[in-house]
C-alpha cells in the first residue's frame, strides 16, 4: 500500500490547523455471507501547549456539522449505507467520533486506504476528487470457501513529495501535531482466520496499515526520506524501508484470507 504523505500532511493541517493530535482506526468487519460493516473510530486530543496557541475548536463537531457521511457511503461502492455517527468522550479530555457504515456485498466495496483521512475536508462546499477504482482497495469474496481476496492499489503513479518544498519552521510547528498522529486500517472476518498470506495478521484480523508518525517527524530529513517512498515502484524495496521506519503497511498486490 502506498501512503499518500502529501494528502495526509495537507489534510491534517487544513482540517485541524494547529489544534490536535489524533488517532483513526478503520475496521472492515466481514460476515460469512459477504456482508458486513465498516467501523471508523476517531479520537482527537488537544495538548495543552497547542491549546495555548488557540486550539480550542471542536473538529468532531465540525465533521458532524458537515454531514458528508451519506456522500462517503456512495463513494465506498454500490449498496454501502451510512448507519450512524456518534460522538463520545475519550480519556483525558479527548473527543471521539464513531462512524458506522454497512454493506450488503463486499465485492462492491471500495476503500481509499487512508482510514477515512481523505474525508477530513474543512470546506463543506468543496468538491472531492473522485479516484479511479484502480486507485482503491477492492475485494473479491467466495462464499463457498469463505475466502476473501483483497486487491491493493498499484504502486505506480502515486504523487509523492519529491517536488514539494517544506519550510523548516512550518514543519517544526506541524510536527508537534503529527507526532501524535496514528492511522490504522484493518480487516476482521467473522470467526477465525485459518490461512492468510498477509504480512501482518493474527487469528482474528489482518492489518493493512498501522502508521504512527512519532518516529517519522523527529527531523525534516527523516520525514522527506519517508515521503520519497511514494516514488518507489518496487514493492519489496518499499516493504523493507517501511519496516526500517517502524510502519506496518501491506505491500503485496493481493492478500488472501480464509476464515471459518
Amino acid at each position: 500500500m502506498k501512503i499518500r504523505l502529501q494528502t495526509i500532511f495537507l489534510s491534517l493541517i487544513a482540517a485541524f490547523g494547529l489544534s490536535s493530535c489524533f488517532d483513526i482506526n478503520q475496521v472492515v468487519n466481514v460476515k460469512k455471507d459477504g456482508s458486513g460493516t465498516i467501523e471508523e473510530t476517531m479520537l482527537v486530543a488537544i495538548p495543552p501547549e497547542l491549546a495555548a496557541l488557540g486550539g480550542d475548536q471542536d473538529p468532531i463537531a465540525d465533521l458532524l456539522k458537515q454531514g458528508k457521511h451519506k456522500e462517503r457511503a456512495k463513494e465506498m461502492g454500490e449498496g454501502v449505507e451510512f448507519v450512524s455517527a456518534e460522538p463520545f468522550a475519550g480519556k483525558e479530555g479527548a473527543k471521539g467520533l464513531k462512524t458506522i457504515f454497512k454493506f450488503a456485498d463486499i465485492n462492491k466495496l471500495k476503500l481509499s486506504g487512508d482510514g477515512g483521512m481523505s474525508s477530513l475536508n474543512p470546506d463543506p462546499n468543496a468538491q472531492a476528487t473522485k479516484k479511479l477504482d484502480e486507485q482503491l482497495i477492492r475485494f473479491k469474496f467466495d462464499k463457498a470457501s469463505t475466502k476473501l481476496t483483497i486487491m491493493m492499489p498499484p504502486m505506480e503513479g502515486v504523487e509523492g513529495m519529491g517536488d514539494q518544498e517544506i519550510d523548516p519552521a512550518q514543519f517544526a510547528m506541524a510536527s508537534q501535531i503529527m507526532k501524535g498522529m496514528r492511522i490504522r486500517v484493518g480487516v476482521k472476518p467473522e470467526g477465525k482466520i485459518t490461512e492468510t498470506n498477509a504480512t501482518y495478521s493474527d487469528a482474528e484480523s489482518v492489518t493493512l496499515m498501522d502508521l504512527e508518525m512519532k518516529n517519522l517527524v523527529t527531523d525534516l530529513d527523516t520525514f522527506k526520506a519517508f515521503g520519497a517512498l511514494s516514488e518507489e515502484k518496487d514493492r519489496s524495496k518499499v516493504a523493507a524501508k517501511l519496516k526500517e521506519f517502524g510502519v506496518k503497511a501491506e505491500t503485496k498486490e493481493e492478500i488472501e484470507i480464509e476464515f471459518k
